[in-house]
């Protein structure tokens, strides 16, 4: 799973009222030897809402260097 989602250097937002998908290109270098899986109870009323009682996937990584690299519009 880390391997699928530690890659994902990409953030999306949507604008309905202005008919886009934004993307932000982002990098942040992660290694995956540096993420340490995490375990214990997580409560969240708004996660329970989007995933109901599917068990979290929780992991920490030290240290993040977030770099922006582009902002781009896409029409919806």
């Amino acid at each position: 799973m880390l391997a699928y989602c530690v890659p994902q250097d990409r953030a999306l937002s949507v604008q309905p009222w202005h008919g886009q998908v934004t993307r932000q290109e982002i990098s942040l270098g992660i290694p995956l030897d540096s993420c340490t899986a995490l375990s214990g109870p997580v409560v969240s009323a708004a996660a329970g809402a989007v995933i109901g009682d599917a068990e979290p996937f929780v992991f920490l990584v030290p240290r993040v260097r977030l770099r922006l690299e582009s902002e781009e519009r896409d029409p919806i």
